[in-house]
């Protein structure tokens, strides 16, 4: 799917949802959105889930796809970037999926309820520009290097989640995160998550677009 115009919101189709976006709110889940869906069912062993929550949610295209192939029944969208309430607000109602999912405005986990949930998902920001990889040109550099979207400076975000996410996950919940294969390694996130009495479960790259993407698993250890 092309990316959307970066400023204007727009209503975008994803498979029979209508969901408002703009190319400034999206991280390139679109253009990813069925890659991903695939990999998180194959990562769920082709199992549906109860209550799911997409942490750093953008648009929210993740979980729209995973409720409108019933592989959760409901969603808890969460981003700190303040205009998704309502853009996600919209794209709930305009499908009629009230009864079926919300927004929470949340930096990390910080005004999350303490509810557990049986997956929780994310296309998070992908990059660390004090690690190995660098942006190879300028208009590279500018693309990547945008705090809320793609940079994760010092791994800070992700640190906090996975210090906090123990707390919102069912006994035999599941993390599901799409990584990027030029910014991390199963090696970057290994013992921030095992120091939180986690592991990974499962770990592959992405079938379509092996240079770009990877996915894992993670649960309870």
């Amino acid at each position: 799917m092309d990316r959307p115009d970066p400023r204007e919101i727009v209503q975008v189709d994803l498979n029979g949802y209508s969901i408002s976006t703009s190319g400034q709110l999206d991280g390139y889940g679109l253009k990813h959105i069925n890659d991903i869906a695939n990999s998180f069912y194959t990562l769920l062993d082709g199992k549906s889930v109860k209550k799911g929550m997409e942490w750093c949610s953008g648009p929210g295209y993740i979980g729209f796809i995973l409720m409108k192939y019933n592989i959760i029944d409901y969603c808890v969208f969460s981003d700190i970037h303040k205009p998704l309430i309502e853009v996600i607000n919209k794209s709930i109602k305009d499908n009629c999926l009230e009864d079926r999912s919300e927004f929470i405005h949340s930096d990390n986990f910080n005004s999350i309820p303490k509810i557990k949930f049986d997956v929780i998902f994310a296309n998070p920001p992908h990059f660390n520009f004090d690690d190995k990889w660098k942006p190879e040109n300028k208009e590279e550099f500018d693309l990547y290097n945008e705090d809320r979207k793609h940079l994760d400076k010092d791994w800070k975000i992700h640190q906090d989640f996975f210090n906090n996410v123990s707390e919102y996950l069912e006994n035999d919940g599941s993390i599901l995160l799409m990584e990027n294969v030029k910014g991390s390694s199963l090696e970057t996130f290994k013992d921030m998550i095992e120091k939180n009495n986690l592991k990974i479960t499962k770990a592959f790259k992405s079938l379509k677009w092996p240079d770009d993407i990877w996915y894992m698993k993670i649960n309870h250890a």
